[in-house]
C-alpha cells in the first residue's frame, strides 16, 4: 500500500496560472549615439568589440520580442 501512494504521488502535477512579466527592454538614445560616434571616430579599433556587442544585444533583442508575446499571455 505504502508503495503504491509513493508511486501514485509522484504523479501528482500541480499546474499554475501565473503570468510572468518581463521587463521592457532598455533603449539606448540619442546620447549613447552620440558618444558611439564620437568614439568609433577617434579610435576605430574599439569600435569591432563595440560592433560585436552591439550585434549581440541586437540579437537577444529578437530574440526577447519574439517571446514576450507568448510568455505574457
Amino acid at each position: 500500500m505504502f508503495l503504491l501512494m509513493t508511486t501514485l504521488s509522484g504523479c501528482v502535477k500541480k499546474t499554475y496560472n501565473r503570468k510572468i512579466r518581463l521587463p521592457e527592454f532598455p533603449l539606448a538614445g540619442n546620447l549613447v549615439a552620440n558618444e558611439l560616434e564620437f568614439l568609433c571616430f577617434y579610435s576605430p579599433d574599439h569600435c569591432i568589440n563595440i560592433n560585436d556587442y552591439l550585434n549581440k544585444l541586437y540579437k537577444f533583442k529578437t530574440m526577447y520580442n519574439l517571446y514576450k508575446p507568448l510568455i505574457n499571455n
